[in-house]
């Protein structure tokens, strides 16, 4: 037998159809293909670095690319993905007066920036622009909300629409949203999913409390709902810290914070719908309402109109804890009344965040203190029934004893798991780690993470958004130029299964040599099968689909039976589905 080397970018297989039904186009010579599809992964990332025992890929430069280096500090940062596996980042930089402005800059799948050096400015009007939010615009571009006090008295919410090209295409230095009298702050900004969006901030119109309002501004820049918002919620409470998510209909999933009295927080959502109109309790639906703090809440849309909260809860008068709630498109509570507990150990656990898993359910991570002496990184999966299922109080994503690791963040993997990543304190200054772990509870890197970021210098958390399916991109605010506070960026990829390609094989009808495959990944392995021509070139499974272990030899048999050249490939994928190239002997 001849060993054969396929070309990878000429011959890709359509691994599903393959295997579901057993399409493929014969040649006359000792070789055949099937039909091509686009790659699910990335062979052409330059500067990229395969870890070893493990599928991750750090895709881009050492320590990350440089979003903006300009001499300026660079805060408040926020992206979305643009669609075609980079993303959209947008900033406000500081200015030695108090003229601090907006700027936006989108950087690609191989971590280019393609607009202006520096960042397009979005607005340079006087005073402060200040805490932009950003969605997709769904064709490459994006739209950002910010909070402007052009007026010099009080804060007022202005959006822009920036295409995939970085033109601006709204009015110049933005649209106005809101600019009623007293404060307008902290904007919040969801996809309405034809174009345009939906956004929502704390208004201080009344003078007495914090309320909610919101506006929809459609692809042109039109203001699509009442002048200066729609009120959500006007009660007597002060209400803020909101939080926002399409509800997958043209609408948005709203949640905030409502102050009842002294130590009192309580929480409540809203939906409303692509009229601004409320569609579950007037305003407002409490989620939780027990005694002490209910704060820093997160929000997941499960895509049919519901959503799953999740919280950092002190009900207990003490410690803070981990809590979680799913809301159905009608507005009915689905757990336990105030909440599903997540994580119920001694000492606090803070700062949750939290993806679907694509089953309607979640995974939930947190800031974890239960050792007593620094934070740790926990995760916990919860189905739609509200049911654990992982160990009980979650699973260490990372606790090595050394120093903090906080200010976690998660997005999901693709394939059921997520992709977390936290600031960490392990080593000379405060670094960047990141963790994969799949739906079953097993976390598919290094232990307590692989590093993203170890350099010396950073100021705050870094953030992450699934990209592509199977890759995440990573963004943090940077010092690693002392006094100068930048914006960096890594991509990392979780890549499909590897095989070895074996030495050539000579063998006689007598023979004992079996092909010693060998198929690489992380630790879980998948299932692989081999396919044969017999004398007549016709295709038969030689070995149908069988479970493989990570960088176990496969001794796999032939067939002896006529002399000739014949052709053996093995096709195999990972835990996630994911297919490798196959290969061909």
């Amino acid at each position: 037998m001849k060993y054969e080397r396929k070309n990878t970018k000429l011959y890709f297989f359509l691994w599903i159809l393959l295997a579901s039904t057993g399409i493929i186009t014969f040649f006359t010579s000792n070789s055949f293909k099937f039909s091509p599809v686009k790659e699910t992964y990335d062979n052409s990332m330059k500067n990229s670095e395969i870890l070893p025992h493990m599928s991750l890929t750090i895709a881009w430069n050492d320590n990350g690319n440089p979003v903006c280096t300009e001499s300026s500090d660079q805060d408040g940062i926020q992206f979305c993905s643009d669609g075609s596996g980079g993303a959209i980042v947008a900033w406000y930089q500081y200015s030695a007066s108090t003229n601090d402005d907006v700027y936006v800059q989108r950087i690609d799948f191989a971590g280019n920036v393609k607009w202006t050096t520096n960042g397009v400015i979005l607005c340079v009007d006087n005073y402060k622009q200040i805490f932009p939010q950003i969605c997709s615009d769904g064709a490459g571009g994006a739209i950002i909300v910010w909070q402007d006090k052009r007026n010099g008295i009080d804060y007022d919410i202005y959006a822009q629409h920036i295409n995939s090209d970085g033109t601006i295409n709204w009015t110049a230095y933005g649209v106005p949203i809101c600019t009623y009298s007293d404060n307008q702050i902290k904007p919040q900004i969801c996809s309405d999913e034809a174009g345009g969006a939906i956004i929502i901030w704390q208004d201080s119109r009344p003078a007495v409390s914090t309320d909610i309002y919101a506006q929809r501004i459609d692809s042109n820049g039109i203001i699509r709902w009442d002048d200066n918002g729609t009120s959500i919620c006007t009660d007597s409470y002060s209400n803020y810290e909101l939080k926002i998510s399409s509800d997958g209909a043209g609408g948005a999933i709203l949640a905030w914070e409502t102050q009842i009295a002294g130590n009192n927080k309580d929480l409540y959502v809203q939906r409303i719908d692509s009229n601004g109109g409320e569609k579950w309790y007037s305003g407002g639906l409490v989620i939780c309402d027990k005694d002490y703090y209910q704060q820093d809440i997160e929000i997941i849309n499960n895509e049919i109109g519901g959503a799953i909260f999740t919280w950092e809860d002190q009900r207990t008068g003490t410690d803070f804890d981990i809590y979680a709630q799913r809301v159905d498109q009608l507005g009915n509570v689905k757990w336990t009344t105030n909440g599903k507990a997540i994580c119920l150990i001694n000492y606090y656990n803070t700062d949750p965040a939290i993806c679907g898993d694509g089953a309607d359910g979640a995974i939930i991570c947190w800031a974890d203190l239960r050792s007593g002496s620094d934070f740790d990184i926990y995760a916990q999966h919860i189905n739609s029934n509200g049911d654990e299922q992982w160990i009980a109080n979650g699973i260490p994503i990372c606790n090595i004893s050394i120093e903090f690791q906080e200010f976690p963040q998660i997005c999901n993997d693709g394939g059921g798991g997520g992709i977390i990543t936290w600031r960490d304190s392990r080593g000379p200054s405060n670094n960047i780690y990141a963790q994969r772990i799949n739906s079953n509870g097993d976390t598919k890197w290094a232990i307590n993470g692989v590093v993203i970021k170890n350099i010396s210098g950073i100021k705050n958390y870094p953030l992450i958004l699934n990209n592509e399916g199977e890759s995440a991109i990573i963004i943090w605010q940077d010092e690693r130029v002392e006094n100068d506070c930048n914006i960096y960026a890594q991509r990392i990829v979780n890549d499909a299964p590897i095989s070895n390609h074996p030495s050539d094989i000579e063998t006689s009808t007598e023979g004992t040599e079996t092909i010693n495959w060998t198929l690489s990944d992380d630790s879980a392995g998948g299932k692989y099968r081999v396919l044969a021509n017999n004398t007549s070139r016709d295709y038969y499974v030689t070995v149908d689909w069988t479970s493989w272990s990570n960088n176990t030899v496969l001794h796999v048999p032939i067939n002896r039976t006529n002399p000739g050249f014949f052709n053996y490939t093995i096709e195999y994928y990972d835990d996630q589905n994911r297919f490798g190239v196959p290969d061909t002997v």
